[in-house]
Parts: structure tokens; C-alpha cells; sequence
């Protein structure tokens, strides 16, 4: 790790882990211009600079300067105050436009006026970051906001202003609207939605009772830039749109996306275990003062601030041989809740919990008649947990074949799932490539990339037998694909993209007579 990421990883994780990406984006760039003019919508305390210390920074905000530095830009006309709703800056005055988190703080109305205006700004492109909408989102920001109010009495302040102009940004509008005016666009992910919420409840809880959590910003920022911990892992809190005029830009800043959308299991229990950890130790301080924090709950006698000060004061000031077994205390307790978690991570009640979501999740389609039948009571599922127990090692090495093993039990044949199959436009070639390419939307289309990269597998020989799980696919969207496969089958949503993958072999009479054969998802 450098010396400029080393002096940056005790910020928030969420604010270095966009920056990073930012970083890296704006990197790959410079191979085709050295010094960037670069305009940060919204971005009072966002850190750019520190992350782009080489480049010429220009910020607008609709409030004062905060920081040093964003003085001294003040002092050179380099800090606006105003709002780009309002503030019409020159056309293509800046190279690249920079926007984190400020799109969901616009009227749904306003927000493509907004986009629109960025996009003019620039010469380049614009890289556009924020929560968009989904009912995950949704739930993670109302359980973030529930647990603030729980412990400061009020909401949130973003996240109120998230609540009451809600929806979200649209992504697909997002896309639908840059595709029609023939931008290019590469996408993103940060902060994978269970680490983000996780990480929200301990920063609240930091916050409120005066705690410093830079131990754990340094753990996670660390794995990020380590490879360890890739927080692009689906589903995630905040998508990043790098959008470009010229579309050689868009392969200039390809990233590997297998790479940013994995994630190290064991990283993550580990992180997740060390936050719990830290939570616990901070709510164990505060039963030390268990009548100053019943008080602070009902809201009467003390105040959060107050509070704060109280620990400080026990933990920092008055360093006397009571304060001193206090500590030694909580260290032993710390120690022993840390203990109590490894536990339970090595217990069978967790890993038989693990593998009741694993196996509810993948079966999608459980309110259909056959779904019911297989979570009966004598059904395989109760035969699967059976055989967890007896060799639990075994069975987890397994655990992505799960609903396999169900169908195979039940003797259905891929065949059965088959709702209805259509030809191509495509006559098989001499030369013999496969790709059976795994396909679901809950809207049951086809989205623009998706045809873009059946296009590019197309391009170079390969015969494409497109499988999707999505039941009522829209005829408009299998017409748009025709061209670039052999043949397409839509079957039931059951068994995610193994099971679309081993259709597409069943269906093959001789998958012998093909010289490559390769599987892909989008």
C-alpha cells in the first residue's frame, strides 16, 4: 500500500472506499491526459483532493467551506457556493464532473435536469455514485434510521432527507436516459449492502456515545486495498456510473469485474465478528452508567454529549488504580464475547441455520405447489439436514448443489422446467464454440449490456444458447437477442444459474462435437 492510501485509511469506510474507486477510474484516464480540471458536485468534505492531490479541484456546494483547504479554494475561486439546480456553470469548462451522493438528495423530478447539467459541464464524462432504488436499499436505510432513533431520539438527518424524497434514483431511467443520447457508461459497485449496514450501526453508536472506531475504518480500508475484501459484493448500497462522451474512454477504464464483485468469505466473518465485538464493548462501557443511560433513553436528565463526556473523562483523565481494574475489566470481557462468537460460528446450530436460508433462498418459486412439497415436513430438506449433521464438512463443500441434489432426488429432469423454447436467427457454424449464457430480470426483459455482450460472444465464432429463468420474458426483448443465438429456452425459476447451465447441456445431443464450450451469466 502507498504512502498517500497509508495516511487515508482511518477515514469512513464508505467515503474511502468510493474515493478509491474514483482514484483508480481517474488513473486510467491519465494514460490519455496528464492534469485533470475536475469539478466535485456536492462535495464539501468528500476528500477528493486528498485522493487526487496531482489534479486541478474545483468544488460547488450549497454550503460554506469547511476544511483548510477548501478555504484556501474559496480564496481562489475555487469553491462555489451555490446549487448546481440553479448555478448553470460554463459548458465543457471542466474536464471530468465528480458527484458522490448527491443525486438522492434531489427532487425525483429535477434529477435528470441535474444529470443533464453535469454532463454539459464536461469534456470528458462524469463519475456519478449513490444509493439507487431497491427494496434491499430501502430496508437497509430504514433499519440504519430505526437504530439511530433508537439511541439519539431523532432521525438521521440524510437519511430522513433519503426518506422524504423518495424513490431513490431509478438506475434503469439512469441507463435507459444515457443510452438514448449515445453515452457511454461503465458501472460500479461500493459497499455491499450487510457490511454497510453493519458498519452504520456501529458508527451510530460510535457517534452518539463518543467512541473512536479508526481501528476498524484502518481493518476494512486496509483489506479493500489489500484485494482481501472486495465491498463491491451484490447486492451493494451505492452503484457508480463512469460516463463518458467518447466511448474509448469506457475501455480505457475497464475494470476487472469479477474482481470487484468478490468477496472473501472468511474476511467478511472475520470484519463482521470484530464489529460485533467493538459494539459490544461500547455498550458494555455504557451499562457502567446504567442509570445515566436510562435517563439519556427517556430523554430527561442527560445528554448524549454529557454522556460523552462522562466516558471520556472515566477512560482518558482520571487514570487511578478504580478506573485502571474498570479497564482490565471490560478488556477480560471483550476477550471472552470474542470467544463466545467463535463459538458460535463453529456450532452446528449456526451451520444448520446457514443452510435453511441457503436452501429457503434458492428456491425462489416457493409459493408454487412443488416448492411446498419440498419444504414439507417429511420432505428432502429434512433428508438434507440429516445429512449435514453426519458429516457437516462434506455437505458445505456441496452446499451450491444443494437444490441439484433436490431436483435429482425428486427425479425431475431439467427437461420438466422447460416452459418453451425458441429458435435463432443463428445456423450452427463449422466452427464448434459454445456458450450456454444464464439469464434472469424480475421484469422479464433484457437489459441493454446484456445484449451488448451477446453481441461481442457473437463476434468471435461461438454459438450462444441462451437459458432464462425469467417465466413471462417479454417477446420485444427475445426478438432483440434472436440474431446472436441458436436458440433460446425460458424455463422455471429454480436452481439460479447452475441449474440454467445444466438445461442448456441436457438440451445438446452431443456436446462432444463442439471444439470450446463455456457458460456465462449477466
Amino acid at each position: 500500500m502507498n504512502k498517500l492510501l497509508d495516511e487515508l485509511v482511518e477515514i469512513p469506510f464508505d467515503l474511502f472506499s468510493r474515493n478509491y474507486v474514483l482514484m483508480k477510474i481517474v488513473d486510467r484516464i491519465q494514460e490519455k491526459k496528464r492534469k485533470l480540471r475536475i469539478i466535485d458536485i456536492g462535495g464539501r468534505n468528500g476528500l477528493i483532493y486528498k485522493f487526487l492531490p496531482q489534479h486541478d479541484i474545483h468544488i460547488i456546494d450549497i454550503r460554506e467551506p469547511d476544511s483548510n483547504y477548501e478555504k484556501t479554494l474559496a480564496r481562489n475561486s475555487k469553491y462555489i457556493i451555490g446549487d448546481i439546480q440553479h448555478n448553470s456553470l460554463k459548458a465543457n469548462s471542466f474536464d471530468l464532473t465528480i458527484s458522490f451522493d448527491m443525486l438522492e438528495h434531489v427532487s425525483p423530478d429535477a434529477r435528470i435536469n441535474v444529470l443533464e447539467e453535469m454532463l454539459n459541464t464536461c469534456t470528458i464524462g462524469a463519475v456519478i455514485g449513490a444509493p439507487f432504488n431497491s427494496h434491499v436499499t430501502d430496508e437497509a436505510e430504514k433499519a440504519a434510521n430505526d437504530y439511530y432513533r433508537q439511541i439519539a431520539g431523532e432521525d438521521h438527518p440524510w437519511l430522513k432527507e433519503h426518506i422524504d424524497n423518495k424513490p431513490l434514483p431509478d438506475h434503469r431511467t439512469m441507463e435507459n436516459y444515457l443510452n438514448n443520447k449515445g453515452y457511454s457508461f461503465v458501472k460500479f459497485f461500493s459497499n455491499n449492502i450487510q457490511l454497510w449496514t453493519i458498519m452504520q450501526h456501529l458508527i451510530f453508536s460510535a457517534y452518539i456515545f463518543g467512541f473512536d472506531i479508526s481501528d476498524i475504518y484502518r481493518r476494512y480500508n486496509e483489506a479493500v486495498v489489500l484485494g482481501k475484501l472486495h465491498d463491491g459484493e451484490l447486492p451493494v448500497y451505492r452503484f457508480i456510473y463512469c460516463i463518458f462522451k467518447d466511448s474509448d474512454y469506457s475501455a480505457t477504464v475497464h475494470m476487472d469485474t469479477e474482481q470487484q464483485n468478490s468477496i472473501s468469505s472468511i474476511e467478511h466473518l472475520k470484519l463482521t465478528s470484530e464489529i460485533f465485538c467493538k459494539m459490544a464493548t461500547i455498550h458494555k462501557i455504557n451499562a457502567l452508567h446504567a442509570s445515566s443511560w436510562d435517563s439519556f433513553k427517556e430523554g430527561n436528565s442527560i445528554s448524549a454529549e454529557a454522556l460523552k463526556t462522562d466516558y471520556h473523562t472515566m477512560t482518558l483523565s482520571n487514570r487511578n488504580e478504580d478506573n485502571d481494574l474498570k479497564i482490565e475489566s471490560l478488556q477480560r470481557d471483550f476477550n471472552r464475547l470474542q470467544k463466545e462468537l467463535e463459538q458460535i460460528y463453529r456450532s452446528r446450530g449456526w451451520k444448520i441455520l446457514n443452510i435453511y436460508y441457503l436452501a429457503r433462498d434458492a428456491i425462489l418459486f416457493r409459493k408454487n405447489k412443488l416448492a411446498n412439497k419440498l419444504f414439507a415436513p417429511d420432505s428432502i430438506i429434512k433428508k438434507l439436514l440429516k445429512r449435514f449433521l453426519k458429516n457437516p464438512a462434506q455437505f458445505i463443500s456441496e452446499k451450491y448443489y444443494v437444490i441439484s441434489n433436490v431436483i435429482a432426488s425428486r427425479k425431475i429432469s431439467s427437461r420438466d422446467l422447460i416452459i418453451r423454447e425458441i429458435e435463432g436467427h443463428i445456423t450452427p457454424k463449422t466452427k464448434k464454440r459454445l456458450c450456454i449464457f444464464a439469464h434472469y430480470d424480475r421484469d422479464n426483459i433484457i437489459d441493454e449490456y446484456v445484449i451488448h455482450f451477446l453481441r461481442n460472444i457473437n463476434a468471435i465464432d461461438c454459438e450462444i444458447l441462451f437459458v432464462s429463468t425469467s417465466e413471462s420474458l417479454q417477446t420485444d426483448s427475445v426478438e432483440k437477442i434472436k440474431d446472436f443465438c441458436v436458440r433460446i429456452i425460458i424455463r422455471k425459476n429454480i436452481s439460479y444459474d447452475f441449474g440454467s447451465w445444466k438445461t442448456g447441456l441436457d438440451s445438446i445431443d452431443n456436446i462432444a462435437q463442439y471444439k470450446l464450450a463455456t457458460v456465462a451469466t449477466a
